[in-house]
């Protein structure tokens, strides 16, 4: 099996290369076009954050903290310093619904050994040049998801300026909860430098240290990030480029901290505590727990080596790219600190490889379309348990054969195009075929293959001046992920279930976008998007509690289809310059589920809609910037109430906990103290949570109140 998963790949890399270089040809010879350079696809819009308004959504060293501020993303971060599991949501979607990608290649992973798809916390800021956020169905080129894509663009290129940015800051939170003021404090260190060999090749590089002391009871975080990337300028218009990212945490688990608690410590503030990886652990409880000194060493590398060539009109591209992650995890007795009782090493991605083989050309006259093929294969390796205290647990963790499993693997091909029919008519079909396989756990069947043809289209009419409406339309599937697939078929489910059923989507977006007259230096644009989205057999995960009939006796879990989830929202935003030297800008969002077919909660009990999503949310702010060059400005961020279940699988147990609405804002600054060709340094603040507000975004965890920071960088 081994062997046909490696020659499947092969084979749809090949066929790829022969395919896309024959059309390339073919093109060439029959219709002579200037030379071009696709970049990104011109109709299809999105959100850009780009590197000189990062700092101002967030002074986050990890990239789910840049997205607070974005319409139609919830972030519900476990931690000060990053997420886990699904800590990001896009209109609705986790991160097992949207893909995360990094320079166009796939981040999201197998979900396994902790449930984190998207490892947040490792995704540093360093480099980053922009993020672009595309909401929903715009494009075939982006497959298995149904929310969008969130693509993380990193500060590499020919056509770059030669520079070495120098960055360190200081920043000190909640000191309400400190013994002094500087004792709940965090710091960052980079560098980054970028130098161009003659014409033949560039260097990019960077590294970073930051370390946060803990504002929840334990829970300190230190990092170091490095990488670069080398491109080389080859003859014939071919571009080589090899990366490194290489990303080096350890994360205090947060302990609980409650005033009821016998080793409660008032100053940290009261909060449930977040021990991170999995698989779950069965302790005794009381004494016989973790505690302080717990913490976890995670290691997570990516590498990518890419090849692109220009024709006269076809731009084509072939990457191959790797993710590995090893993780060790140290549990010390809540009693004796110096009592290592449990030692646990993971690798949730266990060399994950992937490739992809795209191509842009143009065909003329604004007409440009797309093509491709790419393959994923997720792999993981088992648990290894190094050291264990046999007292302290009901049940051992599991511990497993070393060996790479190779969870679930993708093959896709796609087309999309571009056409415009007249000057203000533009239609945007496309299509995509997917073929995958995942490993069961089942006594019958090994594996299950599944595959799904997924159309779109979309129409953008530019109608009086500066308006422009847009529709766009897809059937979509999203299929099991790992660790959805391996539970299903391990009993934890339903008794007499069915096959476990990919989801299927059809979705409707309609928008609007018109920029304002521009009256003097006044201008200004508004966007209003709305979106109604219908997945059948919506796959449904539920945690803990006692399992009753007709869940599977061994169920600490369950997994299941719902058969029908509707999503239905809309997005406002606008922008607006008033001056030369003053920007508004807001945002609002609305979104609403309503399920139907829930086998878990047939009769809508609890409630009829999905819980964890705040049903509104809101972004306004502001910035000046003054003749000498400082710039000031300042950002509210509201998220309304929400509900989250409390994981029961009896009924009379379960029901729903409610998540306070809250309301954060943000001062931030920046001073140019010197600039010219060869030099420039300038100074940054930020000052977080203003008003000192109490405010959860993951349920029983306790978010920091006033953070203040200074940062100076230096460019040369």
């Amino acid at each position: 099996m081994f062997f046909c998963y490696h020659k499947l790949h092969y084979v749809f890399m090949i066929t790829g290369l022969l395919v896309i270089a024959v059309i390339a040809k073919d093109s060439t010879d029959l219709v002579e076009l200037q030379p071009m350079t696709v970049t990104r696809q011109r109709i299809i819009e999105y959100d850009c954050l780009d590197s000189s308004l990062i700092y101002r959504a967030s002074e986050s060293n990890s990239i789910d903290g840049l997205l607070t501020n974005v319409a139609g993303i919830d972030v519900k971060r476990s931690s000060p310093f990053s997420g886990k599991g699904k800590s990001v949501t896009l209109r609705g979607f986790d991160e097992s619904r949207f893909l995360i990608l990094l320079d166009g290649r796939q981040l999201n992973g197998a979900g396994v050994m902790g449930g984190d798809y998207v490892d947040w916390s490792s995704l540093s800021t360093d480099n980053i040049q922009k993020i672009e956020v595309i909401r929903g169905p715009k494009s075939a080129e982006f497959g298995n998801t149904f929310g969008g894509v969130i693509n993380i663009v990193a500060r590499t290129g020919k056509d770059l300026p030669e520079k070495t940015t120098v960055s360190v800051s200081y920043g000190v939170f909640s000191p309400e909860h400190s013994q002094d003021i500087y004792e709940k404090r965090k710091t960052n260190v980079s560098l980054a430098h970028r130098s161009h060999i003659g014409n033949f090749a560039t260097i990019d590089l960077y590294v970073s240290h930051a370390e946060g002391k803990p504002f929840l009871r334990n829970n300190y975080h230190e990092s170091t990030n490095f990488g670069g990337n080398l491109s080389l300028h080859l003859p014939l218009d071919i571009e080589f480029a090899a990366g490194l990212r290489t990303a080096i945490q350890d994360r205090g688990f947060a302990i609980e901290n409650h005033s009821g608690n016998t080793d409660y410590k008032k100053n940290y503030p009261e909060s449930n505590g977040s021990a991170g990886g999995g698989p779950g652990i069965a302790w005794k409880g009381g004494e016989f727990y973790f505690g302080d000194r717990s913490y976890w060493k995670n290691i997570r590398t990516q590498t990518d080596f890419s090849l692109s060539k220009m024709f006269d009109n076809v731009n084509l591209t072939g990457r191959i790219f790797l993710n590995d992650q090893n993780r060790t995890e140290y549990f010390y007795a809540i009693t004796d600190t110096s009592n290592l009782v449990l030692e646990r090493f993971a690798k949730p991605e266990d060399n994950t490889w992937g490739w992809n083989i795209k191509a842009d050309q143009n065909l003329g006259k604004g007409n440009t379309v797309k093509y491709g093929m790419e393959g994923l294969s997720l792999q993981y390796n088992n648990t290894d348990i190094r050291h264990v205290d046999t007292s302290y647990f009901l049940s051992l963790p599991s511990d497993g054969s070393q060996k790479t499993i190779r969870a679930s693997n993708l093959y896709s091909a796609y087309l999309q195009s571009e056409l415009s029919l007249m000057e203000r008519l533009e239609l945007t079909p496309g299509v995509r075929y997917d073929y995958y396989f995942g490993n069961k756990r089942d006594s019958t069947v090994d594996e299950t293959r599944l595959q799904g043809i997924s159309p779109n289209a979309g129409v953008t009419l530019k109608t009086w001046k500066g308006a422009v409406v847009s529709i766009n339309g897809s059937y979509r599937y999203r299929f099991p992920s790992c660790p959805e697939l391996y539970w299903y078929y391990d009993g934890h489910s339903f008794i007499g279930r069915k096959e476990l059923s990919p989801e299927r989507a059809r979705q409707l977006d309609i928008g609007f976008s018109q920029e304002l007259p521009e009256k003097g230096a006044f201008k200004g644009t508004f966007r209003i998007e709305g979106y109604h989205y219908i997945v059948n057999d919506y796959i449904r995960t539920v945690f803990g509690g006692r399992p009753v009939a007709p869940v599977q006796p061994k169920a600490s879990r369950l997994i299941y289809n719902i058969d029908k989830v509707k999503f239905t929202g809309f997005e406002l935003e606008t922008k607006i310059a008033l001056f030369d030297n003053l920007n508004l800008q807001a945002n609002y969002t609305y979104q609403i589920t309503h399920k139907t077919g829930d086998l878990y909660d047939s009769s809508t009990i609890y409630s009829n809609r999905l819980p964890e999503l705040p049903e509104h949310k809101a972004n306004a702010g502001m910035d000046y910037t003054f003749n000498n060059g400082l710039s000031a400005g300042v950002a509210m961020r509201f998220v309304g109430e929400r509900e989250v279940i409390q994981e029961s699988f009896s009924i009379s147990g379960a029901g729903y906990k409610k998540v306070d609405a809250f309301m954060t804002m943000r001062l931030y600054g920046t001073y140019p103290v010197y600039s010219s060709d060869a030099f420039a340094a300038r100074i940054r603040f930020g000052i977080d949570n203003l008003f000192n507000s109490d405010y959860e975004e993951e349920p029983g965890i306790a978010m920091p109140g006033i953070t203040t920071t200074g940062a100076v960088e230096i460019i040369f």
